[in-house]
């Protein structure tokens, strides 16, 4: 009896003990992020930034896979890019996001660079790729 008792405490446990997110804010028909993207850089010193070239020597947080890619995106808004790492099974390296200055903005929740970055801004350009 004992023991029906503790499997149905410890199940009883589990299934409310996971945290519910909240969803992402949608406005104007496209899906936002939670920071404002207000950083210009010219495209002819990208390759001269320390922090590009540190993601290019493979200097991250995270591992890079073969297919990991770098991605500015740019607009009127500004631009950013995108660290895409799909390989990866540890959710916080893939599409990390950063301002000009390399400043990391956060992740892309849930795979949206497609729906987000792509329909929003007019100009896309993969910078790096690893091989």
């Amino acid at each position: 009896m004992k023991k029906i008792l503790l499997i149905i405490l410890v199940s009883c446990t589990m299934m409310f003990s996971c945290k519910k997110t909240k969803p992402v804010k949608e406005t104007n028909e496209q899906t936002t992020l939670p920071f404002t993207i207000a950083t210009f850089c010219d495209e002819k010193t990208i390759d001269t930034m320390q922090w590009v070239q540190d993601i290019k020597d493979g200097k991250t947080e995270c591992q890079l896979y073969k297919g990991a890619t770098l991605t500015m995106f740019s607009s009127d808004k500004g631009n950013i890019f995108c660290l895409g790492n799909n390989a990866s099974s540890i959710g916080v390296c893939n599409d990390i996001l950063y301002d000009c200055s390399g400043n990391k903005l956060g992740n892309l929740p849930g795979g949206k660079v497609d729906e987000i970055f792509y329909s929003t801004y007019s100009k896309v350009k993969i910078i790096w790729q690893k091989e």
